[in-house]
């Protein structure tokens, strides 16, 4: 808030050499200090009353769900369509985009059910929708699973992006047990804590490296023998590199010392 009001106090001492200064001054005013001023102070006023409490679990679920589920999560499984089998070079399965329209409803609807449930305080009905997304998104990888089968990832990229799939496949999961079995919205915000780690770096981080891993090159160009060049740079040590950042995540997860949990 500080912050803010100095840079009101700079613009007012100097308005006549800024353009529209009347409305940036009441936008650092207003926006700024007085936005602000509500977000520290109200936080403040609500964290002191234990009925405010239970928001804090609802919203994180809603938060979590709407951002890695939906944000994420339809993004991730509507481009990898295409993606996938064009980074394993080789063809599309003949299925994929049949298979990606009947997915699609189960998937945004699941994340519409899930999140009503965490807003509306409904843990059993937050469980359902986080269900029928796990139903839609086994049925969405399916012909993904038969690109891979026809032939077998061996690059950096297509190992990430294989990974970060798997972790979210085993998320999921989690993610029903702590709603199901969360005796309070309290209690459920703690242990999303523990789904927090294999949902952000284990699918969505590795899904940007490995994504990006394999279109960078491309981007950057060249021509065909720069190109491959890149390429093979970009897939030095693949698979030191996808079996550290892996174990990394799975030792992660263990009960073990802070020190070595940073480590990893």
């Amino acid at each position: 808030m500080v912050a803010w009001l100095a840079a009101l106090l700079v613009i007012t001492l100097t308005r006549s050499q800024v353009a529209e200064s009347p409305w940036l001054m009441v936008h650092l005013l207003l926006l700024g200090a007085v936005t602000n001023a509500i977000f520290v102070w109200s936080s403040h006023f609500a964290g002191a009353l234990d009925p405010s409490k239970p928001w804090h679990g609802r919203l994180m679920a809603a938060h979590i769900m709407t951002n890695l589920l939906g944000w994420v999560g339809l993004t991730v499984m509507g481009t990898l369509v295409t993606l996938w089998p064009t980074m394993l070079r080789t063809r599309i399965a003949e299925n994929a985009e049949r298979v990606a329209r009947q997915a699609l409803p189960v998937l945004a609807g699941s994340v519409i059910v899930a999140v009503s449930g965490a807003l509306f305080g409904l843990r059993a009905v937050a469980a359902i929708g986080v269900a029928g997304y796990l139903a839609g998104f086994l049925w969405a990888v399916r012909p993904l699973a038969q690109v891979a089968r026809a032939k077998a990832p061996a690059a950096y990229a297509t190992w990430s992006v294989m990974a970060a799939v798997i972790w979210l496949f085993g998320s999921l999961p989690g993610l029903v047990v702590v709603l199901v079995g969360s005796p309070t919205w309290l209690q459920a915000s703690d242990w999303l804590g523990l789904l927090v780690m294999p949902l952000a770096a284990g699918f969505a981080a590795q899904i940007l490296l490995g994504a990006m891993s394999f279109l960078v090159p491309l981007v950057l160009g060249g021509g065909p023998t720069i190109l491959r060049g890149t390429q093979a740079r970009m897939d030095s040590g693949n698979a030191l590199r996808a079996t550290v950042v892996n174990a990394g995540l799975v030792i992660c997860l263990l009960p073990v010392p802070a020190k070595v949990r940073a480590l990893v």
